[in-house]
């Protein structure tokens, strides 16, 4: 038998409340036969082949360096762009924005920026929203969120304050979230 918690949620917390008994079946969990021994080698033995011929820990010897000298703002997820798209493009800003995704945030940037003064008012901000069906928001609320881009003051959102506006939204986001973003605000 294995003594397994319960919770309950209090104020958005949790805390124990009890215990249950639920019987196990150990040999679902230690392997006693010669079958499972067999397969278990199998396994280690294919597991050992894969590493080998993708040369894992070459690729892992060489993301840790690159996190020790790099730095990452985010280095969780240097690790997950390193892994998916490669170490160039896994490089982050000031902000922890990797490469990729600051060149995709960027088109955003570029399309909302009509007249390529590399700023963006609120009236082009409009204007991009009005054309792309920007009906999610109110024209109240897209003020306040322009204010809130525009860190200066100045009625004017330049790149830096574009880009680290959207890398505190995108932070948690993984990649196809992300994506979907880029698309949804591109259509």
């Amino acid at each position: 038998m294995v003594l397994l918690p319960t919770a309950k949620s209090i104020n958005g917390g949790t805390r124990i409340r009890s215990t249950f008994a639920m019987p196990v079946q150990h040999d679902t969990i230690a392997p006693h036969n010669s079958h499972h021994v067999a397969a278990s080698a199998e396994i280690k033995e294919s597991d050992a082949e894969y590493l080998a011929k993708h040369n894992i820990r070459a690729l892992m010897a060489d993301m840790v360096q690159e996190i020790v000298v790099a730095k990452p703002v985010s280095p969780v997820q240097f690790m997950i762009d390193y892994l998916a798209v490669g170490s160039s493009l896994c490089q982050q800003d000031k902000y922890g924005l990797s490469m990729m995704r600051r060149a995709r945030l960027m088109k955003i940037f570029k399309a909302w920026d009509k007249n390529q003064d590399k700023t963006v008012d609120l009236k082009e901000l409009r204007a991009f929203t009005r054309k792309h069906g920007g009906n999610a928001v109110t024209q109240d609320e897209l003020k306040d969120i322009f204010m809130d881009m525009d860190e200066s003051g100045d009625s004017r959102v330049d790149e830096d304050e574009f880009l680290k506006f959207f890398s505190l939204s995108v932070k948690r986001m993984d990649d196809d979230e992300f994506e979907q973003m880029i698309q949804d605000m591109l259509q």
